[in-house]
């Protein structure tokens, strides 16, 4: 990777994490606020917070990257590059929001040329703030971790529990 695709994916993370934010906070004001159930489908619906989060992202993302494509969740695709593509989930968690458990985040990420290059989640509830780029790795609040750490307890808990997928 030269230093002038480190210096793009730093700038695509920066507004990622910056958009991130901005939802998260929309999530975290509506939180105890009354709404009303939109239905999608017979299985599938959606609260008025998936739009003002959808929008914030959205808003910031054009500010800074107005040629680039969007999609997402609600609103679908906003065409633009195809090169740089956004995939927008502004509420990855809304049965739990709808049943005031606090477990939901936000994802963004950004497919150049196909490729995931760039991805954040943010937990608000949590206040986590996970992100990976390509060529450094993945972080959770600004520290790294590496997969045999992060799945190390995972692993043993799911022994524990018989979860392993092995039969006894």
């Amino acid at each position: 990777m030269n230093s002038n695709s480190k210096k793009s994916f730093s700038q695509f993370l920066r507004v990622a994490q910056q958009a991130a934010l901005a939802s998260g906070q929309v999530i975290r004001e509506q939180f105890s606020k009354p709404f009303a159930l939109e239905a999608k489908s017979d299985s599938d619906f959606t609260v008025e917070v998936d739009n003002l989060s959808e929008n914030a992202i959205i808003e910031i993302l054009r500010q800074h990257f107005p040629g680039h494509s969007i999609f997402s969740e609600e609103a679908g695709q906003l065409f633009g590059d195809k090169s740089f593509l956004w995939m927008v989930d502004p509420l990855d968690g809304t049965n739990n929001f709808v049943c005031g458990i606090p477990y939901c985040g936000v994802a963004l990420s950004l497919l150049i040329d196909g490729i995931v290059s760039v991805a954040v989640v943010y937990q608000p509830f949590l206040d986590r703030l996970y992100w990976a780029t390509v060529g450094l790795g993945a972080f959770c609040n600004g520290k790294r971790f590496h997969r045999e750490s992060a799945c190390h307890g995972t692993r043993n808990r799911a022994e524990r529990t018989g979860a392993n997928g092995s039969v006894s």
